[in-house]
């Protein structure tokens, strides 16, 4: 059955299922807005971004600590981390002692305490973090007091370039700062009569240290 529309009758106007469009005041206001966002979301991503890289790197140096304490142990020698600097890139070297002196910088001249295995590249390991001290002065952890001055040595090891494990399971002492490029710093301290490592991270918004 068809349906006929009756002379003069008029077609009823359909129901509108969407608006005619933004109109050009609105359109700047929607970019504006945007344009906000995406201003201050980029901060806060890129230290989100830092944090995250400098947390990786800190557990992953103390892990290296932790299993260079085990191999010295269960090997019944003294290991070490030796630390350098070269062409501006930090590496740092496993040395095995080879006869049962400690590792010393005189035997590994000699070649009497070997290297095992490669040089570890820090800054290749570790492409968006290094170890250093930021440019700004850096409160000491506690209970130690006073200030890291910019540019000071980041690899702070009582005076040597190394950490040194014994077969009983002690260590030298010291600490590593890592930092990532902002205000964010991260520090791998070796407890030495105990061996124990621990992770620090600095809070900019309190200006303290606190533990991972």
């Amino acid at each position: 059955m068809s349906f006929r529309r009756l002379p003069g009758a008029r077609p009823s106007p359909r129901p509108s299922t969407q608006q005619e469009g933004f109109t050009l005041a609105e359109l700047l206001v929607v970019v504006t807005l945007l344009g906000l966002v995406v201003a201050w979301g980029t901060p806060t991503m890129a230290t989100l971004w830092r944090r995250t890289a400098l947390r990786a790197a800190a557990h992953d140096l103390a892990g290296l600590v932790r299993r260079l304490r085990h191999e010295a142990v269960a090997h019944e020698r003294y290991e070490a981390w030796v630390f350098s600097l070269l062409g501006g890139r930090w590496q740092m070297q496993r040395i095995a002692d080879g006869n049962r002196n400690g590792v010393r910088s005189a035997d590994m001249r000699l070649g009497v305490d070997r290297a095992i295995g490669p040089a570890v590249d820090l800054a290749q390991r570790w492409p968006r973090v290094r170890l250093s001290l930021p440019e700004f002065p850096l409160p000491r952890i506690p209970p130690s007091r006073g200030v890291l001055e910019p540019g000071s040595d980041p690899v702070r090891l009582s005076g040597t370039d190394r950490i040194s494990c014994a077969p009983n399971g002690s260590c030298s002492g010291g600490t590593l700062y890592l930092n990532a490029g902002g205000r964010e710093v991260a520090a791998v301290v070796v407890y030495g009569i105990t061996g124990r490592v621990r992770l620090w991270r600095y809070e900019p918004e309190t200006s303290k240290w606190i533990r991972y």
